[in-house]
């Protein structure tokens, strides 16, 4: 009995919300900028070790941390597939050639940079503008043996993944960025070589997603509140928006616009959100603008603040997009 009155009182006040939330695809620029002529990219592992650079030392490393010995050669693999799935999510490159491996002596550093007669070669080799690498790779992995804490390791199954990425625009011979990934990540359980593998290897893929995402202009999938209490009217135009309705909607909100104080600048606020919606920024501000002006609420100057940033984007983008 406690719990359907409880149950009753959630969706009571559930149905009484000021606000309704919905969801908005927001496409926002590259962070690493690429020339326009930039169109196909080879994607490089040059962690794969050359004979002799696997040392007694590097094996007894993995044995006391916990490190599978094939642990980082599978990470290094994972980062590239997750940079390429995150470059195949738009237009702006054509990943060519697979995923090149490339030996190296060095295994415990972040290498010189290739050469561009290097560069040019794998081009050429590949029909690809443009080389990502990665060019070194190492994780370590914490856990337990014995039940005992191995030094240096708080969590068990936890791991830190570290790969450093250059892009090669052999085009303008010039390397475009180049930076250090990392990521610290926590498990539990299981067994520790056969975990820990799986931890670097779902960590690995996550930074070269997140890299491959800095390359490429992309799109998230982000919320947006909109007044839903205030007047029969805001209540049934929420609900069809939320239904994807959003003429129907936007019609009612332009009669609210003009209503009573509190109904006008809830309805102004939701125009600005279906605005945006729409793709039309300019008048999203205009009108959350207008509902600030009526009620200076913080969420609104939240939301504006979310809007200009957007509108400082848009001229990069539009940048990155002439190049597809």
């Amino acid at each position: 009995m406690k719990l359907s009155i409880l149950l009753i009182i959630t969706l009571i006040l559930g149905s009484c919300s000021t606000y309704k939330t919905v969801g908005i695809k927001v496409e926002h620029p590259a962070v690493i900028e690429l020339r326009p002529e930039v169109k196909r990219v080879t994607l490089v592992n040059r962690t794969i070790p050359a004979k002799g650079a696997t040392t007694v030392g590097s094996v007894l490393e993995g044995l006391i941390s916990g490190e599978s010995i094939m642990a980082d050669r599978l990470g290094a693999k994972a980062a590239l597939n997750g940079m390429q799935f995150a470059l195949t999510q738009g237009d702006r490159l054509l990943p060519v050639g697979g995923i090149v491996d490339m030996k190296t002596n060095t295994i415990i550093n972040t290498p010189p940079a290739l050469t561009w007669a290097v560069i040019d070669s794998l081009c050429i080799a590949n029909g690809s503008d443009m080389i990502v690498a990665c060019e070194f790779f190492d994780s370590d992995q914490a856990g337990t043996i014995g039940g005992a804490n191995l030094p240096n390791t708080p969590n068990q199954g936890s791991a830190t993944v570290r790969a450093y990425y250059r892009v090669y625009d052999n085009i303008n011979k010039v390397i475009v960025d180049e930076r250090m990934m990392r990521y610290l990540a926590g498990g539990g359980g299981g067994t520790l070589v056969l975990q820990g593998a799986n931890i670097v290897e779902r960590r690995a893929y996550e930074t070269g997603y997140e890299y491959g995402r800095m390359i490429v202009p992309y799109t998230n999938f982000e919320k947006r509140d909109i007044y839903h209490s205030g007047s029969k009217n805001l209540r049934a135009a929420s609900n069809l928006a939320r239904a994807n309705n959003w003429t129907a909607a936007e019609n009612m909100w332009r009669t609210g616009e003009t209503g009573k104080r509190r109904e006008a600048y809830r309805s102004a606020y939701n125009l600005a959100v279906a605005s945006e919606m729409s793709g039309n920024l300019q008048q999203a501000m205009q009108f959350a603008e207008k509902a600030f002006s009526m009620k200076p609420k913080s969420r609104i100057a939240q939301y504006m603040r979310v809007l200009t940033i957007r509108m400082d984007e848009q001229p990069r983008l539009e940048r990155q997009k002439a190049g597809f």
